[in-house]
């Protein structure tokens, strides 16, 4: 078991939050295929999220049609998948910019 100093603790959420930052980017950095991960105005408004809610509603037979978890899961997969080959990414908004999920 090891013990954290308050100096190692505070420089562990320095590089936290330098990682955070890394990876956020500002919603007019978003590209057309990126999925916003949220329940606001913006984030269902999003070009990439109506292509996602598009690309699932295509896909809800099939899901429908998978009998085990696993089948269900391999659906799932294949959706994010999909949008990943295409260039999307998947973010989370957080004090106005958007992080990487």
């Amino acid at each position: 078991m090891s013990f954290h100093t308050e100096n190692e603790d505070h420089e562990c959420k320095k590089e936290r939050t330098q990682q955070q930052k890394d990876r956020s980017v500002a919603l007019e950095d978003l590209t057309e295929y990126d999925v916003l991960c949220g329940r606001c105005t913006t984030c269902y408004n999003n070009v990439g999220n109506r292509r996602f809610r598009l690309t699932i509603s295509m896909n809800v037979p099939v899901y429908r049609m998978a009998r085990t978890k696993t089948q269900k899961g391999l659906v799932i997969a294949s959706i994010m998948r999909s949008i990943k080959a295409s260039g999307g990414r998947f973010f989370r908004p957080k004090n106005g910019r958007f992080i990487r999920l």
